[in-house]
């Protein structure tokens, strides 16, 4: 986006102390990537579809509320992720994730988010599982899965995936689902529409400060909503990486 490039530059260029940031997590995600190194807070103002960073530090959405609290100043510092080399400020996720990613946009409108992603909980049943093996500091471990996130905002597609994940905390957690029958689906997406945590028992959740994960060849995945495809993925926290103000 030549836009958010040219803002990163003027940001370099002028090297104000406070940057506000006005969009959904892609933008979000892409100003704070493209200053890292430089020392500014940010101030974020969500009005994206999924505002999952901006809800991940405690922002309600509303503007009333990131106002005060980029008049009141308060801050904290968020840790970053790291993806074969990678900065990644919220997520990495493949199998159905992927698909939600390739068909919604950062500005569609919330109805359209919960149109696609409706869809997308359907097609948990008849998704073919993909094999990954999974490396974390306790050791190897092979599952099944028909989509897989290494969060570090503990929300995936709008949806809270990990109700214990905190931006600050020098860990990355690894939530992923296993192949679902139909008498199953209600849970997921009663869960989805209500925003509440998906607390079901094909739904597991792995903690690390590092994760690798081996892949079938061209499996597609997404890193902040970006798409790309691999085999491997070797994923790292990099601690506290920038300032946010928050409430």
């Amino acid at each position: 986006n030549l836009e958010i490039e040219a803002f990163i530059a003027e940001v370099k260029r002028t090297r104000p102390k406070t940057v506000l940031i006005a969009g959904g997590d892609g933008t979000i995600a892409a100003v704070m990537k493209g200053l890292m190194g430089v020392k500014v807070t940010f101030g974020l103002i969500p009005t994206g579809s999924a505002n999952n960073i901006a809800t991940s530090v405690g922002l309600d959405g509303t503007l009333k509320q990131a106002v005060q609290v980029i008049n009141t100043g308060r801050t904290t510092t968020i840790d970053t992720g790291r993806a074969n080399g990678e900065l990644f400020i919220e997520s990495v996720g493949l199998g159905l994730l992927a698909n939600v990613m390739e068909k919604v946009g950062e500005q569609d409108s919330k109805k359209e988010v919960i149109k696609v992603a409706r869809q997308t909980m359907g097609e948990m049943v008849a998704a073919e599982p993909i094999t990954v093996t999974v490396g974390t500091d306790d050791g190897p471990r092979k599952l099944d899965t028909v989509w897989l996130t290494v969060t570090n905002t503990g929300r995936a597609a709008a949806v809270q995936v990990d109700p214990q994940s905190q931006m600050d905390d020098g860990i990355l957690e690894l939530v992923y689902c296993e192949p679902m029958e139909w008498a199953e689906l209600p849970g997921y997406v009663i869960a989805f529409l209500q925003g509440t945590h998906i607390n079901q028992p094909k739904f597991h959740r792995l903690s690390s400060h590092r994760f690798s994960l081996q892949m079938p060849s061209g499996t597609r995945y997404h890193l902040d909503g970006d798409l790309l495809t691999g085999d491997r993925l070797d994923i790292d926290v990099a601690p506290a990486g920038f300032e946010v103000m928050v409430p």
